[in-house]
């Protein structure tokens, strides 16, 4: 889990008790990094992110994704895989 509110992280750990999630409330407390308690089947973590990075780079992957979408599909490079094939 990213770096969220303990009350959100206590929420979804909640939600994921089916899962074998158990919360340790004072290591939520704490902000971890282990939220889960040791007798817990799974692990929960808090996991430090830099969302304005991936903000920032998301909509270039795009862009760049776009972009070679639009060579791969033009006249020229479908005429030399025609060729080939």
């Amino acid at each position: 889990m990213s770096g969220i509110s303990s009350d959100t992280r206590e929420l979804v750990c909640r939600d994921a008790v089916w899962l074998g999630v158990d919360l340790d409330a004072a290591a939520n407390d704490g902000g971890g990094p282990r939220i889960s308690s040791a007798s817990s089947r799974v692990a929960a973590w808090v996991i430090p992110t830099n969302e304005e990075l991936f903000l920032r780079a998301h909509p270039m992957r795009q862009v760049h994704m776009g972009a070679i979408a639009r060579h791969a599909s033009s006249p020229r490079i479908l005429d030399r895989q025609s060729r080939v094939a």
